[in-house]
């Protein structure tokens, strides 16, 4: 059985987009028999935890890991494992507010206290509201910080250290539990820039140089791939792409997925492409086999860039979702499960709400996500006077939400295939959304699964709502509509099937 690896640059619990179609996508994998883990290069204290709570929610599944380059090299140089029962001495002392011979300005707020020697600033202590010790930063005689140490679960896990004349951090040591250093990064003083990585191994002499993470990170790629003859490697994150070209070629079969449109504004043919896409586009032809989620981007990607016949369209299946087993209906609701950032167009959504409210206030919009734009959507709201709509925060799973309504919004300025369409028509419920690329056109049947508006045509928005609420019994046959085309073209296991097509192409 093939050995893949699905490699991103980090796993968090509360994301969707790139990260829930991976765990969507491996879970379908590890139980058709699968050997998938999920590979990842950024650095948490808790990824363990990260992963336990994922497979408690059923995102991921129980048979798939999260391999982290970090952790990778901190258990295999640990000589044990930490126990939180017995916290060792020097955390014993240092999680200590008050100590002898230091004279301590402590902030109850902020949790952080500065200790003075001799009337020198010497120290800063942060704890958590747990009153767990988090870091203890030091300082010179001129009040300059030069070091970090940061804890956890009563642990030095890092040694951070900072330029005297720019204060950013110039080197980071990593730690295992009894105080051996596995790695040590350096980074440009004014720059930040990544000048080199050390890596080093317990009980033996030497150090293994890299000249920045980006070396480092392919060396460890070929690594895990030596470990099997017949691995697979599908890089789903935009920044890890050089990184898997540059491996050695007869060590893995190497595809690269786009997830989201390659454009800049106005995201369609003839923009200019996105500066973290060209390199990937620029090199297709390196790769086994480059992934789109749909037959527009593939066409607009071969007018403008050389393939050799390797790119395919394979898109994503909904991530699995709880579903209620009885549910009514609530034919005044709409929902919108979006992201509260601008490319998601929330406030034109909310726009049109203003419009419907004059001639149907019954309706009503709920809008779950998260995001920096939630402060001026609620300032608009209230601009507006929407008693109407609601900003409901993020919910992990959906489900509910969608069955419920009787129709989900979507108001993206740009999409690469939207999983809240797909979520939506699994659950039953038809999708208003505008017309841009990609994806929208290609799930949304006008008066089949759904209705499609002109990208920021508001008006047509609002009437489109409006029509829906005032013919129920369409929004119901549209849903069950879009739930048959789920459970046929976009199942599982015809997913599958698409995957292991490419993979045998790629022989």
């Amino acid at each position: 059985m093939k050995r893949i690896f699905s490699v991103n640059y980090q796993v968090n619990i509360n994301k969707g987009g790139i990260i829930s179609s991976m765990m969507s996508r491996s879970y379908t994998f590890a139980e058709r028999g699968y050997n998938i883990d999920l590979v990842t290069f950024d650095y948490k204290d808790n990824y363990k935890e990260v992963e336990r709570s994922l497979k408690n929610a059923g995102r991921l599944h129980t048979n798939v890991s999260i391999i982290n380059v970090y952790d990778y090299y901190k258990y295999k140089n640990s000589s044990f494992e930490p126990s939180p029962e017995q916290p060792p001495h020097d955390y014993q002392q240092n999680v200590k507010l008050y100590e002898e011979s230091y004279a301590v300005s402590y902030d109850k707020e902020l949790l952080e206290a500065a200790y003075f020697k001799n009337g020198l600033y010497v120290k800063k202590k942060k704890w958590n509201t747990d009153g767990q010790l988090l870091y203890i930063d030091y300082y010179n005689e001129n009040m300059q910080r030069t070091k970090r140490k940061i804890f956890h679960r009563e642990y030095v896990t890092r040694k951070i250290f900072f330029d005297q004349r720019t204060g950013k951090e110039t080197q980071v040591q990593y730690l295992v539990p009894d105080g051996f250093c596995y790695l040590t990064e350096w980074f440009h003083f004014e720059t930040g820039v990544s000048q080199g990585v050390t890596l080093f191994e317990r009980n033996k002499n030497s150090a293994i140089f890299f000249k920045n993470k980006h070396s480092f990170h392919t060396y460890w790629l070929e690594k895990l791939c030596k470990q099997d003859k017949d691995t697979i490697i599908i890089c789903d994150g935009v920044g890890s792409a050089s990184k898997v070209n540059e491996m050695k070629k007869d060590l893995a079969k190497r595809f690269y997925c786009i997830h989201s449109n390659h454009f800049t504004y106005p995201h369609t043919l003839g923009s200019e492409v996105k500066k973290n896409h060209r390199y990937v586009l620029e090199h297709i032809k390196d790769f086994d086999g480059l992934i789109v989620l749909t037959n527009n981007q593939k066409e607009d990607i071969q007018k403008e860039y050389e393939s050799k016949n390797n790119i395919y369209v394979i898109p994503h299946a909904p991530r699995r979702l709880e579903k209620l087993k009885t549910f009514e209906k609530k034919k005044n609701e709409f929902v919108m499960v979006a992201r509260y950032h601008e490319e998601k167009g929330i406030d034109k959504a909310i726009k049109a709400m203003g419009i419907v409210k004059k001639s149907r206030p019954d309706i009503v919009l709920n809008i779950y996500g998260s995001g920096p734009d939630y402060e001026q959507y609620q300032h608009l709201i209230g601009e507006l006077q929407l008693d109407n709509v609601h900003l409901k925060g993020y919910v992990e799973n959906p489900a509910p939400y969608y069955q419920s309504a009787l129709a989900t919004l979507l108001t993206s300025k740009y999409e690469g295939f939207s999983l809240a369409i797909c979520e939506s028509f699994s659950c039953a419920t038809p999708v208003i959304s505008f017309d841009v690329k990609y994806s929208p056109s290609d799930l949304i049947k006008e008066h089949e699964t759904g209705l499609l508006v002109e990208p920021d045509n508001i008006d047509m928005l609002a009437e489109k709502m409006i029509y829906l609420y005032d013919n129920p019994e369409k929004a119901i046959e549209y849903g069950l509509n879009a739930k048959q085309l789920m459970d046929t073209e976009y199942s599982e296991e015809r997913l599958v099937e698409r995957w292991e097509g490419v993979f045998d192409r790629a022989k």
